[in-house]
């Protein structure tokens, strides 16, 4: 997810920049991409972003429409022929490209809102949750087998409530901990411990979850992405909820 609109108010005066490079360093200030994750979409997403500000279209507008187009990707997940499922696994990863572009936007034009940040948890809660109980739906109709089905509640479950575990916390006056457990393996063990589990993690979040929807669509086994998420999802909710720290 985009953290574009933490700040109740963005730096004024960026004006409609006309350089890559001058919109870059407005647009793309590193505390909004911590993740690694991040580096592929930003590298395009400016492209996007600079002309779309300078048109005045309004970072909510864009948010609005990759929702529309994700959720319009989920759907044709549905469909029986393999073009249209692929076109609707491609759509989903559109989706999360204008993801970026709508905090670009909102900082070129040195405008931001609460209502954007509301709606960008709200799409990112939508397209995730769908995109398993399609999935499982599909599948279903397909072979008729429902523990698909079964499967597809537990990821969507899993998922849903391992991101939000984080949003409790906050309520609640608890955060996750900083580190894996308690009790120190030695310094050697434990780091490998911890990035194998910060590469894992990487699994659930939106850039993991939709490259996984978008080659399982290419290899047609969408099956698999359902199988991966239905057993590993609710394990990695309960993960979360474990490394709470509390006060």
């Amino acid at each position: 997810m985009d953290r574009n609109r933490h700040e109740g108010r963005l730096a004024q005066g960026s004006g409609f920049v006309q350089k890559i490079r001058e919109a870059r360093q407005v647009a793309q200030p590193s505390k909004f991409s911590p993740n690694v994750t991040d580096s592929p979409y930003r590298a395009v997403s400016i492209y996007l972003s600079v002309p779309l500000a300078k048109a005045k279209v309004s970072a909510n507008q864009i948010t609005v429409f990759w929702i529309l187009l994700g959720l319009a990707g989920v759907v044709a997940l549905i469909d029986r022929r393999y073009e249209v499922r692929l076109l609707g696994a491609v759509l989903i990863e559109v989706s999360y490209l204008f993801d970026y572009v709508d905090g670009e936007v909102a900082r070129l034009q040195g405008r931001s809102s609460r209502r954007g940040l509301f709606l960008d948890l709200v799409g990112h809660g939508l397209i995730k949750t769908a995109v398993f109980l399609v999935i499982g739906y599909r599948i279903v109709l397909a072979t008729g087998r429902f523990e698909y089905l079964i499967l597809a509640i537990l990821a969507c479950v899993g998922v849903s409530n391992g991101h939000a575990a984080v949003a409790y916390g906050e309520v609640a006056g608890v955060a996750m901990q900083s580190k894996v457990g308690a009790v120190s393996t030695g310094p050697t063990k434990e780091s490998n411990l911890r990035k194998v589990l910060s590469l894992a993690g990487y699994v659930f979040e939106s850039f993991g979850i939709f490259w996984i929807v978008l080659i399982g669509a290419i290899v047609d086994r969408l099956d698999w992405v359902l199988f991966l998420y239905g057993c590993l999802g609710p394990l990695w909710c309960l993960y979360r909820i474990w490394k709470m720290r509390y006060e």
